[in-house]
């Protein structure tokens, strides 16, 4: 599925660092599994 691709790309450690110089910070890891939101409309 399309959202296992998005969540692979945007744990790569070039995405990270782009987030965290980007952002400064300021944005909260969340560590979920998919399934906790595979049943949300």
């Amino acid at each position: 599925p399309i959202y296992t691709k998005l969540g692979e790309l945007y744990h790569l450690p070039k995405v990270q660092k782009f987030v965290s110089e980007k952002f400064g910070g300021t944005k909260v890891e969340v560590n979920k599994p998919v399934s906790e939101f595979a049943d949300i409309k």
